[in-house]
């Protein structure tokens, strides 16, 4: 079958997170690297949630809107959960059980804060998806991050489980994720091919993904270079 012009974008994103070596590394990160590792990952957890709320509100197609509140639903454990205002199951509440592993406590991980190579990550990703152009702000999100979260994501999996330290049910959050983005992104992807029959919406698509993958790349390489200095520091302050 012959790839959409939205899958060959996934395809050249795909390719940039794969040439990250951090993300074919985790099994060797010490406890200190892994700390911070999770405390940073974590900010883009806990704020993908509102980058999808801004896209509800931001884009005009009603099926793409239904498309991304079902993904919002998935963020907050889905129906069940939602319904009785159980919150053991969100995303971030998966990723903070992960972080309970490396003695991180929730309240920790809600007080820390983020790195200034962090924080410029969270502010492009703001940007894009409060105040760019709605096909770029989709492009940001689907080709750039739900296509191909499951394939880098998955890497990260491996390699804890290489480390063979922890249980399936602690590492929930990564090993979901290698199955849900790519559906939510298929879904996406269908409802969104009839726009991409203009050249305009082509080219924000394309800009929307490069943003986010270029934004994300550059957070990994600066994480790396602060986890260099980790091998033989004292124990890392996460509230710093």
């Amino acid at each position: 079958m012959e790839k959409t012009y939205f899958d060959l974008i996934a395809d050249e994103i795909l390719e940039v997170m794969l040439s990250i070596p951090l993300l074919h590394e985790i099994a060797d990160l010490n406890h200190k690297q892994l700390v911070l590792f999770t405390t940073q990952f974590y900010q883009f957890v806990k704020n993908f949630p509102r980058y999808l709320g801004a896209l509800i509100w931001k884009f005009p197609d009603e099926n793409i809107r239904f498309a991304l509140a079902n993904n919002l639903v998935d963020e907050v454990g889905g129906f069940a959960h939602l319904e009785k205002m159980d919150r053991t199951a969100t995303h971030p509440a998966l990723f903070r059980r992960f972080a309970l592993t490396l003695n991180i406590t929730e309240e920790q991980m809600n007080n820390a804060q983020p790195r200034p190579y962090t924080q410029k990550m969270l502010d492009t990703l703001d940007n894009l998806f409060i105040h760019s152009h709605y096909i770029k702000a989709i492009g940001g999100l689907a080709p750039g991050m739900e296509s191909i979260f499951n394939t880098w994501i998955d890497l990260v999996l491996q390699g804890l489980r290489k480390t063979q330290r922890y249980s399936e049910k602690e590492l929930l959050f990564f090993s979901l994720h290698t199955i849900v983005d790519e559906e939510h992104s298929e879904i996406i992807k269908v409802n969104l091919l009839d726009y991409l029959s203009d050249e305009e919406n082509k080219k924000f698509l394309k800009e929307g993904a490069y943003t986010t993958v270029n934004a994300q790349k550059e957070f990994f390489l600066n994480l790396t270079e602060e986890i260099k200095t980790l091998t033989h520091h004292p124990d890392l302050a996460i509230h710093c």
